[in-house]
């Protein structure tokens, strides 16, 4: 699979993780309830700086999310492993014009990280809405909270 393909089920050699309860939420976040979500919810922001922290074992992870042509969530993110900038998310897709076909988007895919226990961060760039709905890692791996962050979720 590539970024901007729908993901509907994790990869082959995949398990997936619904992102509320498998992250720590930085920031301003609120969660969203819908049958096409992945496990029924995601989470999203429009705060610059708000940040989804996470521990993921396993040699690859892929995020997915929700993708949209309205300038409104055209964001970019960025995806740190290790500390280290890994990529530039962007959920912007021309291609989309209804918000069901948008969903389950794969919006970052990182490959050949060493075997063991890594820490996540995906964290929003601008004041529009980031949309992030699973994680995926290698079958057999976990994705867990990172525990040294408070977590705040805003509402409507």
């Amino acid at each position: 699979m590539a970024v901007g393909d729908q993901l509907l089920v994790p990869a082959t050699g995949h398990v997936r993780f619904d992102v509320p309860g498998c992250v720590t939420a930085n920031g301003t976040w609120i969660t969203d309830a819908f049958s096409g979500y992945y496990g029924g919810t995601i989470l999203d922001t429009n705060e610059v700086g708000s940040s989804l922290d996470f521990t993921f074992t396993g040699t690859s992870i892929e995020i997915t999310g929700v993708t949209d042509y309205r300038t409104i969530l055209q964001t970019t993110a960025q995806l740190w492993i290790d500390g280290i900038n890994r990529a530039t998310i962007s959920n912007y897709n021309a291609a989309i014009n209804m918000q069901d076909a948008a969903l389950q988007r794969s919006i970052a895919c990182i490959t050949g990280l060493s075997s063991g226990t890594h820490t996540g961060k995906i964290v929003n760039m601008e004041s529009k809405y980031l949309i992030v709905d699973a994680i995926d890692v290698d079958t057999g791996c976990t994705v867990t909270p990172a525990s040294s962050v408070t977590r705040r979720r805003g509402v409507f």
